[in-house]
């Protein structure tokens, strides 16, 4: 795998990261009980292709007084 193939993934990643964090922005920055957050991104072997991403939250159950 040449320099310019590792950094088209690399960027292809980056890409399907920053799309997925501008569509949850309003809802990251209000959530209070947000604990985790794990991105999975799905590529298609050798290739550039993003097949799918996986989004998942952790929240954090908060007992009252």
């Amino acid at each position: 795998m040449t320099d310019d193939q590792q950094s088209s993934r690399t960027r292809a990643l980056a890409q399907a990261i920053q799309r997925e964090l501008s569509t949850r922005k309003a809802h990251l920055d209000a959530a209070t009980d947000l604990s985790e957050v794990t991105v999975t991104v799905k590529l298609q072997a050798g290739t550039t292709w993003v097949r799918g991403v996986v989004w998942q939250e952790q929240t954090v159950l908060r007992r009252g007084r």
